[in-house]
């Protein structure tokens, strides 16, 4: 645990300045008390800045509740595939769920390896994944996040995104049924927090993107949902590697690891599909008392930044991150999975970088974002652009 500073605390009174790959360092560091870590933000955001600008209308604040987090990957026994398989299928199914349809699909290779609990009831479908991860379809196909035609064209139309601070009662029209979009953000919030709790507490998963559309004819939204714990949010979006010198003698890839959810459903009173990826065990927590705040992080970029990168940061929150390390051949959802390694998040500014949201083809892409975070505990600084550039 970080002790408590009343007072500032400055590491170096000169700073060096670390480049490796797209990970920057800087020895001087200034800690804050939590409570005080939102102070003068708005000052920041409305100050000229020679790397960087804030669009119109950003604002930074949030809890002050600041934890660092252990979680953990748990192999199931056979008992658990039932218990978490079930959970989920209650939530998808309701009234109709019938336990003589589960069943648990065991290893060709090795009779005793499980690989998933499954439900199947015609075109309605449910798993739970040996790899933590969760699906279920009450239709063929409602799970489908990914409409392009064979030549790579979107077969999106009329996309509208919202986000969380947007204005949300507007009217959401989907195939079976008319609702806003804050009456679908509270079922989708209500399934995740209370029929799939198993999967959340004690953390809470809260939906912030809606992206309403039509694709084959059809009326739907896609909604992603993001975790959180004591109010402050654990990261959400997938990055681009992160480079240096040892990845790249070892054969290995870094990158900032997400936990999420997503829904997709063209009901206004349920998720016709609820995909889950990557969901770790909450272990503990531990309090943290001080960190650099925003003012500071944004002093940190002003130093460290080239000077030409022109920026536009078009929203910046406190979250906990993890870095995951692994061999470079394997994707983000293939990676190694090691049971009962504590996996730490920790506590980053990020600094998202604009993008066109009018220019979306995959709906899980549409929450993607270039960024520049800061750890807000050593002020290290990932430069993380996902056109690859540096």
């Amino acid at each position: 645990m970080l002790p408590l500073m009343a007072a500032l605390c400055m590491a170096l009174s000169s700073c060096s300045f670390a480049e490796d790959g797209n990970t920057h360092s800087s020895d001087e560091i200034t800690l804050t008390p939590a409570a005080d870590i939102y102070s003068g933000a708005d000052d920041v955001i409305n100050s000229p800045h020679s790397a960087f600008k804030f669009a119109d209308g950003v604002t930074v604040s949030g809890s002050a509740d600041i934890n660092k987090l252990i979680m953990t990957y748990k192999k199931d026994s056979e008992k658990d595939y039932y218990s978490r398989g079930e959970a989920i299928c209650k939530a998808a199914f309701g009234d109709s769920f019938d336990k003589d349809l589960c069943s648990i699909v065991y290893s060709d290779d090795n009779k005793d390896e499980i690989l998933r609990f499954e439900y199947k009831n015609g075109g309605e479908w449910a798993e739970y994944c040996y790899d933590n991860s969760f699906m279920y379809e009450l239709y063929d196909g409602a799970g489908s996040v990914n409409f392009q035609n064979d030549e790579g064209e979107s077969l999106l139309e009329n996309v509208k995104v919202l986000r969380a601070d947007d204005d949300l009662s507007g009217t959401l029209t989907l195939k079976n049924g008319n609702t806003t979009f804050d009456s679908y953000k509270n079922v989708i919030s209500d399934t995740a927090n209370n029929s799939l709790s198993e999967f959340v507490t004690p953390l809470k998963a809260e939906p912030d993107t809606f992206i309403a559309y039509d694709a084959y004819g059809q009326k739907s939204i896609y909604t992603h949902l993001h975790f959180s714990y004591c109010g402050v949010p654990v990261d959400y979006t997938f990055t681009g590697d992160i480079k240096n010198r040892d990845n790249e003698l070892n054969g290995l890839m870094s990158y900032f690891m997400p936990l999420d959810m997503w829904t997709v459903s063209c009901s206004p009173d349920r998720a016709d599909a609820y995909v889950a990826r990557n969901i770790q065990r909450f272990v503990s927590s531990e309090k943290i008392d001080s960190l650099i705040s925003f003012k500071d992080a944004a002093a940190i970029l002003d130093r460290e930044l080239a000077k030409n990168s022109r920026y536009t940061f078009v929203k910046c929150e406190l979250a906990l991150c993890s870095v995951h390390t692994q061999k470079e051949e394997l994707t983000p959802d293939e990676f190694d999975m090691q049971y009962d390694i504590p996996v730490e998040y920790t506590p980053y500014w990020i600094f998202y970088i604009e993008q066109d949201d009018g220019d979306i083809t995959d709906l899980v892409s549409a929450n993607v974002y270039s960024s520049v975070r800061v750890n807000a505990l050593t002020g290290e600084i990932y430069v993380l652009l996902m056109n690859g550039e540096m």
